[in-house]
């Protein structure tokens, strides 16, 4: 008894290389020849627990170094899509420039052949096109290498629309829309980001146009929201709408509906990406409300007042 005691407490100190030797040819041998194969068993499984640690160790270490990688390639990713955008955009400017000034030169050449004028807007329109993709990615990649600052002014919710729908007006008259704008009546001055408040409702503005049937009615619309602290601005529009499944797919990067009259205007699939990373800057959230075939109401939620500077990524996506 006083073997296996002292055993006993060798294992509880921690040693399990310990083994009782007991020769009596009775209970207590077999007590002791039981107790030894138990501490074999536990020398085992601890054995194995280290390999297993020791593996798990390695492991982590390995996936820390990927981690690393992963996120330094993405940043190097961001700032060369940054580089490359920025640089596009220049000789794209003079390719603008130079289509504009032969489309004015061609149209006031008299020789009966419209075709060359034609040939100008094309190169015009697709350089339209072209420099809006590589403004999307440049937003893009600013906001991913953490370049994107806010700059805080007095921002009139009623100016900003007047200003939004003057824009749009061309694009909107070409399909016989009408765009209503309305700002409550309690809704006051705010301090926000015009820039930046204006390219998220240009977006949704511009979306509402294009899948908007011929003659529609688009509303623009800014209320306080219950508590005083937050404005919700939304636009609805009376096109196909969007089925609930789908509505989250649309904030994503690249992502585009699938059917045949959404497939049917382009686009690159970045607008409401950037405007939702947009809203977070902003502080505030964005969403969607949607009934196919009932038209959609893209909606921001945007505090009163921030401040200027890198704003920490506090907001959130909501769909209802």
């Amino acid at each position: 008894m006083r073997v296996l005691q002292e055993t006993a407490e060798k294992v509880s100190e921690g040693d399990l290389n310990i083994r009782s030797d007991i020769s009596t040819g009775d209970e207590f041998q077999q007590l002791s020849e039981t107790f030894n194969t138990m501490l074999a068993n536990l020398k085992n499984n601890a054995d194995q627990l280290r390999s297993v640690n020791k593996s798990l160790d390695l492991k982590l270490g390995q996936l820390a170094e990927s981690n690393l990688a992963l996120y330094e390639s993405n940043r190097l990713k961001s700032e060369f899509l940054a580089n490359v955008s920025h640089e596009l955009r220049t000789p794209l400017n003079s390719i603008l420039g130079f289509a504009d000034l032969l489309k004015d030169a061609l149209e006031k050449t008299v020789n009966g052949d419209p075709k060359p004028a034609r040939y100008a807007g094309n190169i015009l329109q697709s350089s339209r096109n072209l420099l809006e993709l590589i403004n999307d990615l440049l937003d893009l990649a600013k906001i991913e290498a953490g370049r994107m600052e806010i700059r805080s002014e007095s921002l009139s919710l009623s100016d900003l629309f007047e200003g939004l729908v003057n824009i749009l007006k061309p694009l909107s008259e070409q399909k016989g829309l009408t765009i209503v704008a309305a700002v409550g009546g309690d809704v006051p001055i705010i301090q926000s980001d015009p820039a930046k408040l204006q390219q998220v409702l240009y977006n949704f503005l511009s979306n509402a146009i294009k899948f908007s049937p011929q003659g529609a009615r688009i509303d623009l619309s800014a209320m306080r929201e219950p508590g005083g602290e937050h404005v919700r601005i939304a636009v609805t529009d009376r096109g196909p709408g969007i089925e609930s499944d789908k509505q989250q797919l649309i904030f994503e990067k690249f992502r585009q509906l699938e059917p045949s009259h959404t497939r049917s205007h382009g686009g690159t699939g970045l607008g409401l990406a950037i405007s939702k990373e947009l809203a977070l800057l902003l502080g505030g959230s964005i969403g969607v409300r949607s009934t196919p075939g009932e038209g959609s109401t893209f909606w921001l939620v945007v505090p009163l007042k921030i401040a200027s500077g890198s704003m920490e990524m506090r907001g959130r996506l909501v769909l209802t």
